[in-house]
């Protein structure tokens, strides 16, 4: 274990905030708003503050979100949360792919419609917050809502100057630095801000005599700049401009390769030498121009223009050749491949440059108005996005003692050369209704896509285009029982896209938009800060279920691969018993917990993902999953322990014993001692047992969680 000192890194971030009055107003592009608007859903919402972020000093969103929400269906590869895979409610989480991703309110998936199953998250150690809805979330937004919706929420504005820092290190040189710093001067407010993150990772690479490398090169760089503005224009109307500008790079030494069992058991943090050429390289640049406008305190106008350029390139390892055979998919539980892959013996290494750029764009306004006892969202998007492939192969040819004999390098665009495009309308109304205690929340979302999809590989060929359109109704209601305790039911109709290429290629039928079939039920209740839960029956039905092509879930194309259903309770409560005893010690208890069914709904063998029977659980969705934990505070003082089980699931539809991914628990902790009101240190232990536990099988192997892992941190504001 390394555990550096704190060091400090260059960086600056100005930190500003509109006036109260905007700050009140803009909720309307946000998912949820503040902690206290969830007694206002008509559905299963959490809103994840800046403090409950920063709680989770390893920057993991997988991390959080099981924390923090329940019904998460979701899975790691790297151990960091760089990949992501979220869902929630058992749906595929692959790739996040059947989420609506946003931040600040905007797509952030590099080609939402295009290639739905595509690498990026937003950096969750630079955020203020996170949103999260579940079944009410298909007629607000869209386009993929049958696992929800998840919202990233960047430094806000503020009403004074104020600079905010956060600095971590600790274990395998690990350092994150998010510094930000703002002001409003007269109208005009902004915010710049400098969020990064290194370690070097733990994980080793075998070491071969015959080269010379960096065995210990597993980690990753990440640099997250961002500005933004905002002017107030004074007139009869409430006006606000506001200008987003960001950018994010990450040069992370991550393969797809994993282990066999039986190294894994050995040594779970080890790497094959096969794999010693894998790296990635991101490099996302988006911004977006705002416009609000407040015509009366019951009508506003939000008008939004995004732009997103994100180009990444994963060189990794993609065939393996054993002595005169054929290339395959690396199986490192296959013997033959096994000596390949370890340099102990002699064949062929084809590692793919993954070279891929993409580009969204989009208009869309948001109208809330008021008319009588109605209160009505109602808004349209246009949206544009696009993925060019230009890929190439280089093929590594070694001997029996893992020495390159040869090296064939590849042509850009050899292997893959081809753009997918979607071009999509949206439509969407909204009626909240309130009477006396009862509100009803019937609305309508309306999407029409036109997919296409043009072939470089010769010469341009001609552009195949097909159009696919969904029509999502949905009601909510919320009934208050009494001030404190809110009952609330909803049924929606969700949907899911296939990527670009499936459906243009398909003749009849073609790939069908999946359909998803969501029923809730819940209660919300609570006692100030002493005490609160909420609770919900969930049961939803997919049609059409859809695999999205990607080496991630095990689907080599995206098929409508058959039915599928999920249903289950969630609950997350907590109970201060110091604060109920009227002890001088705060002692909050909490639990968070989601006991989950989901199931292949048929006997299907069309599909690498989802091949199975009947009954059979689907890929990544454990039973159970629950956090459970309690903490102790005291003046300046405050600890928190908390486990995290997440019960057995498979990687395939089969459910064979070669699939499983056991069960495991974990256990962190945190004490943290304010200097003064506004600075506190903090001292983070994840995996305080040290445990050895497999998170994930795919792709190509078994992948381990992070080891124990210690972090010293300052933060605080001035």
């Amino acid at each position: 274990m390394k555990l550096t000192p704190l060091i400090s890194l260059l960086g600056s971030i100005v930190l500003f905030q509109a006036p109260q009055v905007f700050a009140q107003r803009t909720t309307d592009v946000l998912v949820i708003g503040s902690k206290d608007q969830e007694v206002r859903l008509t559905g299963s919402g959490h809103y994840i503050d800046r403090a409950a972020v920063n709680a989770e000093g390893n920057a993991d969103i997988l991390t959080i979100l099981s924390k923090e929400v329940p019904g998460t269906t979701s899975y790691g590869e790297d151990g960091y949360g760089l990949f992501p895979n979220i869902s929630f409610r058992g749906a595929n989480a692959g790739r996040s792919s059947k989420i609506t991703l946003m931040e600040d309110g905007v797509l952030v998936a590099p080609a939402a419609y295009a290639a739905p199953a595509a690498y990026y998250s937003p950096t969750v150690f630079r955020m203020d917050g996170l949103e999260v809805l579940k079944g009410s979330s298909q007629v607000l937004y869209g386009p993929s809502t049958t696992g929800g919706v998840l919202n990233y929420l960047s430094t806000p504005f503020r009403n004074e100057s104020t600079t905010q820092y956060k600095v971590f290190a600790g274990t395998d040189n690990e350092v994150q630095l998010q510094l930000n710093h703002g002001d409003r001067i007269g109208n005009f407010s902004y915010v710049i801000e400098l969020a990064s993150r290194q370690v070097d990772g733990f994980k080793t690479i075998d070491q071969l005599a015959t080269e010379t490398y960096d065995t210990k090169q597993t980690g990753h760089r990440v640099i997250d700049p961002m500005i933004k503005l905002a002017y107030d224009v004074n007139g009869r109307f409430d006006q606000r401009f506001e200008l987003k500008l960001a950018r994010t790079e990450m040069t992370a030494y991550e393969s797809y390769l994993g282990l066999s069992d039986e190294d894994f058991k050995q040594n779970p943090y080890r790497r094959y030498a096969g794999s010693r050429f894998d790296r990635i390289d991101t490099n996302n640049k988006r911004g977006h121009l705002r416009h609000y406008i407040a015509f009366s305190e019951e009508t506003q106008l939000t008008t939004t223009a995004y732009y997103q350029l994100f180009g990444r390139n994963w060189y990794k390892l993609n065939d393996v050749k054993v002595g005169g055979g054929a290339f395959g998919e690396p199986n490192p539980n296959d013997a033959g491949q096994r000596g390949v892959l370890t340099g102990t013996a002699a064949g062929e290494l084809r590692v793919r440059a993954n070279n891929r750029f993409y580009e969204s764009r989009g208009l869309e306004q948001n109208l809330s108005t008021k008319l009588g006892l109605h209160q009505l969202k109602m808004g349209w998007r246009y949206h544009r996005d696009n993925e060019r492939r230009k890929q190439w192969q280089d093929i590594y040819t070694q001997d029996g003692i893992g020495a390159v004999t040869n090296i064939n390098r590849g042509v850009e665009g050899d292997q893959s050369n081809e753009k997918a495009m979607a071009d999509a309308w949206a439509f969407y109304l909204q009626d909240e209704m309130n009477f006396g205690k009862l509100t009803v929340i019937p609305g309508l979302r309306f999407e029409t896509v036109k997919f296409g999809e043009t072939d470089f590989t010769s010469a341009p060929g001609p552009e195949l285009s097909k159009s696919i359109s969904v029509f999502n109704p949905g009601i909510g209601l919320r009934y208050s029982l009494t001030d404190q305790t809110t009952v609330f039911a909803g049924l929606y109709k969700g949907s899911a896209l296939p990527g670009a290429g499936d459906v243009v290629r398909t003749v009849d039928p073609i790939t069908k938009a999946e359909a998803s079939y969501n029923f809730e039920t819940g209660i919300r209740t609570g006692s100030s800060s002493v005490w609160s839960l909420e609770s919900t029956l969930f049961y939803n039905v997919l049609r059409d279920m859809i695999a999205l092509e990607s080496l991630a879930t095990g689907a080599t194309s995206s098929t409508s691969i058959g039915r599928a259903k999920s249903y289950g309770v969630e609950f997350k409560g907590l109970y201060d018993l110091g604060q109920a005893q009227s002890w001088t010690v705060n002692n909050p208890w909490y639990l968070t917990a989601t006991w989950n069914k989901a199931e292949i709904d048929g006997n299907y063998t069309n599909s690498e993902y989802l091949t199975g029977s009947k009954g059979n659980a689907l890929p990544y969705s454990p039973e159970w999953r629950l956090t459970a934990g309690s903490g102790l505070s005291y003046r300046a003082f405050s600890f928190d322990l908390n486990g995290t089980y997440n019960g057995k699931m498979w990687n395939t539809g089969e459910n064979l014993a070669a699939d499983l991914v056991e069960s495991y628990f974990l256990v962190d902790s945190s004490l943290s001692y304010a200097i003064r009101p506004e600075t506190k240190i903090s001292l983070m232990v994840q995996n305080v047992f040290d445990k050895e536990v497999m998170i994930s099988r795919t792709p190509y192997g078994a992948r381990s969680g992070r080891p124990q892992t210690i972090l010293l941190g300052l933060q605080g504001q001035f």
